[in-house]
């Protein structure tokens, strides 16, 4: 039923429980089942009735004064599953790495060095950032920086990121499409 179409026979049938209600008040007996139409007339009005309580019913119960927060959904990709090197914004099928070469000194932070290479005939614009992570997998820097460069096509090139301490146990490779012009190359 069209809300409009809802709203106007809700609103009848408060109006007939109104005058229902007023009349019992008042001491009125409801007409005569025979003068009213039989057993429809007591039908009908336990209908609107029922109808207007149910619905009073879900109203009180809907009336939540507190709202809460949507709850976020557990991810189904363990921090373990998740790619190394990971291929952002539609690279994914147009690059490929080779051994990454990773540097731990004791004394001095993790360096990282990446073969990578671009499948397509053209270059590409692209940024990548290095996040390094300590011993409980947390990310040693908020928010790492992108690096802008230029990878050409088919031909490899290195991408290469220190950490900032020496805490560094573990790094992530992320490489996206350049998302604005490089200030060098303007």
């Amino acid at each position: 039923m069209p809300p409009i179409k809802t709203f106007a026979w809700l609103s009848a049938c408060s109006l007939d429980l109104y005058r229902l209600t007023r009349n019992l008040a008042a001491g009125l007996a409801p007409r005569s089942p025979a003068a009213s139409g039989g057993a429809k007339w007591s039908r009908t009005i336990g209908l609107k009735l029922t109808c207007v309580s149910v619905i009073g019913l879900f109203l009180a119960v809907g009336c939540d004064t507190v709202k809460a927060p949507g709850a976020a959904e557990p991810d189904p990709l363990p921090a373990s599953a998740y790619p190394q090197i990971a291929a952002l914004g539609g690279l994914d099928g147009y690059l490929a790495y080779d051994k990454p070469v990773v540097n731990r000194p004791a004394d001095r932070p993790m360096n990282v060095s990446v073969p990578i290479r671009l499948k397509s005939d053209a270059g590409l614009k692209t940024q990548y950032r290095f996040i390094f992570f300590d011993q409980n997998g947390r990310p040693l820097e908020p928010d790492p920086t992108w690096q802008f460069t230029f990878l050409p096509a088919r031909a490899q090139a290195f991408l290469e990121g220190s950490a900032l301490d020496t805490d560094a146990v573990d790094w992530r490779l992320e490489v996206r499409p350049s998302l604005e012009e490089s200030p060098e190359r303007r």
